[in-house]
């Protein structure tokens, strides 16, 4: 499970780093690069999209395996100051990060869908 979070949370950097791309296309005006762009991240966001269903898919081995998953990746658990053990540490600290990160990239799609879509912005 850390390893697929981990894949999860780089497919994230990687999103974060196209959006700074996608940014700076908007910005000049090119939306032959944006487009590109874009379907990189859809791309991203498939591979994000596909490490989480490998985590629910290990939920399904036995029920142990269903309410330790579940426990790891419930909102209580992100809450914690820190993991029972040196995995479940790891798990959240990670976990952390990738929300932060998540919200960073959040707020950089705000910009760059206010930018792009001017008075017709979903966030108008």
């Amino acid at each position: 499970m850390m390893v697929l979070l981990q894949r999860r949370y780089n497919f994230l950097r990687e999103i974060k780093r196209l959006t700074a791309d996608l940014q700076d296309a908007v910005s000049r005006e090119d939306s032959v690069s944006a487009g590109l762009i874009l379907q990189m991240r859809a791309d991203e966001m498939e591979n994000i999209e596909n490490c989480q269903e490998l985590i629910w898919r290990m939920a399904e081995k036995g029920q142990r395996e269903n309410e330790d998953i579940q426990r790891l990746m419930s909102g209580e658990f992100l809450s914690m100051a820190e993991g029972m053990s040196y995995e479940e540490d790891k798990i959240l600290k990670l976990r952390k990060k990738t929300a932060t990160l998540i919200k960073e990239i959040q707020d950089a799609d705000k910009i760059v869908n206010k930018r792009a879509a001017g008075t017709k912005s979903f966030y108008k």
